[in-house]
């Protein structure tokens, strides 16, 4: 086959009349060849203009309510959207845009309050902070109406024991469905005891409505000498608490109390609930932890696991992650067997003993709380 002259003008003829370049003189190639040299340059031409776009700023990633747009609520990490590459993985999405926004932290909690209470911890007359003894947050999603209502009536009822105040208040992340919505601003504006940030309500983002409640209660109410985080399918005992808060002289400051579990390593079976890459946690052994169900901290203790959850890296394991925190604090939580993170049948001199006690439906929660008002004597359990 008669060669034939290959140019890097995609065109196998160099232009009747063009002189030939220097390094190019004498030079010819047949015509497979030639389409290999075309797909060459034409890919480098490509790759060249694709990492030029890329590195232009702005031009992939944007926060909404730039250039007139409005953030949309309903999505998670709402105040991100996409232009140029459709992310599916949000993670990924929400690590690129918190390197573009924040520099100073690793792990921002970048929410907003769409339901806030801001007075729950004021004196209404006098507009200033209340003493508060104990400040309850109570992990809840929006469609627990039953078991939010459950725990009003029966556990979280007490506004005070012994003359020390007690502040409940529940936990929510963002529903994108309309009905519930509507249904939570309704029993919002009722209760007045609902906060909610604007991330999607999930499994996932359990460490995302922990770090909601450190942060509410260390801006909204830092004077409560304790704050108890638990979930609204427990059991909880406020009589058994303070009891045992001033039986064993807890301290004010430093202090973190409940079910500790260590020694664990991380779930690297893709197929378990609780799987965890070695890329979101490289080490093979958690540190202590308090089984998120119920634990119980010093009031300065909300503010110091806020600000050390910034610097630290994002897991979806809400209580490992505060163990964590914990761990970079230098703070080594308490384990007490009064926490119970397994479901317990309800007796009365057990329950008499017990703080909390797990996986409680409403019709056995109240049951439970009525049965736990009738006073009597117990010897096996003090």
């Amino acid at each position: 086959m008669r060669g034939v002259h290959c140019s890097f003008v995609f065109n196998c003829r160099w232009y009747h009349g063009a002189p030939w370049p220097w390094w190019y003189q004498g030079m010819k190639v047949d015509k497979k060849t030639c389409a290999y040299l075309w797909v060459f340059t034409a890919a480098v031409i490509c790759l060249v203009s694709l990492s030029w776009s890329i590195r232009a700023p702005g031009n992939i990633l944007r926060r909404s309510g730039q250039d007139g747009d409005q953030p949309n609520h309903g999505e998670v990490h709402s105040n991100v959207t996409t232009e140029a590459i459709n992310f599916t993985n949000y993670r990924e999405l929400l690590k690129t845009a918190y390197d573009q926004r924040y520099e100073g932290h690793i792990n921002p909690h970048d929410f907003s309050l769409v339901l806030d209470e801001p007075l729950a911890c004021m004196e209404y007359e006098r507009g200033r902070p209340r003493r508060v003894f104990l400040l309850v947050l109570v992990a809840t999603s929006p469609a627990n109406f039953k078991r939010r209502q459950a725990v009003r009536e029966t556990w979280g009822s007490p506004a005070a024991l012994d003359g020390r105040a007690i502040v409940t208040l529940f936990l929510l992340g963002k529903t994108v469905n309309s009905y519930l919505y509507r249904n939570v601003l309704k029993e919002s504006a009722e209760h007045h005891d609902l906060l909610m940030e604007d991330f999607a309500d999930r499994y996932k983002n359990l460490t995302l409505k922990t770090m909601m409640a450190m942060k509410w209660a260390s801006t909204h109410c830092p004077q409560a000498s304790f704050v108890m985080k638990t979930d609204d399918d427990m059991f909880v005992s406020y009589r058994n608490l303070l009891d045992y808060l001033a039986a064993m002289s807890a301290p004010d400051t430093g202090f973190a109390l409940g079910r500790v579990l260590e020694g664990k390593a991380p779930f690297r079976d893709p197929k378990s609930k609780y799987f965890v890459s070695k890329e979101a946690y490289p080490g093979d052994v958690y540190p202590p932890w308090l089984s998120g169900g119920g634990f119980v901290l010093s009031g300065d203790m909300p503010g110091r696991i806020y600000s050390a959850s910034l610097d630290t890296r994002f897991l979806y394991l809400e209580d490992v992650y505060v163990g964590m925190c914990l761990q970079k604090l230098k703070v080594t939580p308490i384990m007490s067997d009064r926490f119970n993170n397994v479901h317990i049948g309800y007796s009365y001199c057990m329950f008499r003993y017990l703080i909390t006690s797990h996986r409680f439906d409403p019709e056995e929660l109240r049951a439970a709380w009525k049965d736990m008002l009738v006073p009597r004597t117990c010897w096996f359990w003090t």
